[in-house]
């Protein structure tokens, strides 16, 4: 049988982190990321890199998708956009946390990184993964859900996701000049300085506001 413990210490830090940081005062604002307030219409260029990823994703028609996925946690992440919090493991098999931007399509998780983050040598060298979505502080009940699976790094369609990502989670605030300086930036932006990283579930779990861990996808 297959030891689960790694897989319990991913979880269970990454909901810890996602909890810590939606509700304990560390606002997405405080890590320098500008929250989001609303969910945002993908625009045409934006829907067609994200259907041509899902279609060219070497995992494409694997795994968990959104069908298996119990239908609370879908209204969940649909309801708005929210910061993700992903984990992976350093060599010695501790757990390692960042709070970051993602895109979830039904189907892939995905993200995008520098080229020399410290978390791509971590999946390189381990390529398991956890990414969380915590509740905001704003929101009235305690919410998470959390995906794993294996991560694959390439520099196709990195710079791509990023400028996507830019504009879901800082354009929502149109009149804030950090928002518009950061798209500019991440737009300006060599492809060769960042990565791509995906997964498709193998698994998840998630608690719906009635304090009971539950399967993300149920049989």
């Amino acid at each position: 049988m297959r030891n689960c413990a790694p897989c319990c210490t991913l979880i269970q830090a990454n909901a810890a982190s996602a909890a810590g940081c939606n509700r304990s005062g560390i606002s997405s604002t405080t890590l320098g990321i500008l929250p989001p307030r609303s969910p945002v219409a993908l625009d045409s260029r934006t829907a067609s890199f994200c259907n041509r990823r899902r279609r060219d994703h070497p995992n494409h028609g694997a795994g968990k998708t959104m069908a298996d996925m119990h239908p609370q946690a879908k209204a969940f992440l649909e309801e708005r956009t929210r910061l993700g919090v992903v984990t992976t493991l350093r060599k010695d098999g501790s757990p390692c946390t960042v709070p970051l931007w993602y895109d979830w399509d039904g189907t892939t998780v995905r993200f995008f990184s520098l080229a020399n983050s410290p978390k791509l040598k971590r999946l390189r060298n381990d390529d398991r993964i956890t990414l969380t979505v915590s509740s905001e502080m704003d929101e009235d009940a305690y919410q998470w859900v959390s995906f794993e699976g294996r991560a694959t790094v390439s520099q196709d369609g990195a710079a791509g996701l990023a400028v996507v990502l830019a504009r879901r989670y800082a354009d929502q605030q149109p009149d804030n000049p950090g928002g518009k300086q950061l798209i500019e930036t991440i737009e300006g932006m060599p492809e060769k300085y960042s990565r791509l990283v995906e997964f498709t579930p193998e698994r998840g779990y998630c608690m719906l506001g009635d304090d009971r861990v539950v399967d993300l996808f149920p049989a």
